[in-house]
């Protein structure tokens, strides 16, 4: 995962075109395979806690980060 902070902006009053004015890498953590069960299922408790570690090594916690809902 990688945690950034962005400034967004419109380009005219009206548009519906935003962009990136500023953009700066705060944290990444390490690249981990996909944990799996078995060859059909993803171990959802082992990726949650990749997740986790993530969030803690990054100091931030999920209520913290907008991810463009």
């Amino acid at each position: 995962m990688i945690f950034s902070q962005l400034n967004l902006r419109r380009l005219g009053r009206i548009s519906p075109v935003i962009i990136s004015s500023y953009r700066a890498k705060r944290c990444s953590s390490p690249v981990v395979l996909t944990p799996y069960k078995n060859a059909e299922r993803i171990d959802q408790g082992a990726l949650g806690a990749i997740i986790d570690d993530a969030y803690n090594m990054a100091g931030v916690g999920p209520e913290q980060v907008d991810i463009g809902r």
